[in-house]
């Protein structure tokens, strides 16, 4: 049904854009009148089509493992900064973070 919808869609708009194109090229070309150009200004949308069709699964699937791929790697930054910090306060460094003791031993000097 999807695949039928998204071929309904494409073809509907190609003839639309192109009988607006060329209804805008005529009328400018009879009138002389520029308002007619703005006929035109449509297929400037034609790369947005894109969000009109629905999604095929191939793509589904391959746009939810880059979810997941970026969820992990999220969490597992996290989880560097978690550890660092307890290796900071194992250290006796009260978690100071590192950017904060590059700049207390800046000022020491």
């Amino acid at each position: 049904m999807t695949w039928r919808i998204r071929w309904f869609l494409i073809i509907a708009i190609t003839i639309a854009y192109t009988l607006a194109l060329i209804g805008g090229l005529i009328g400018f070309g009879i009138s002389k009148d520029p308002r007619y150009l703005l006929f035109i200004t449509p297929t400037a949308l034609i790369p947005f089509v894109r969000y009109l069709v629905p999604m095929d699964k191939k793509k589904y699937d391959l746009q939810l493992e880059k979810i997941h791929a970026q969820k992990e790697l999220i969490e597992a930054r996290l989880r560097v900064q978690m550890l660092e910090a307890e290796l900071d306060k194992q250290q006796g460094n009260n978690s100071v973070l590192p950017a904060t003791k590059n700049q207390g031993q800046l000022s020491k000097k």
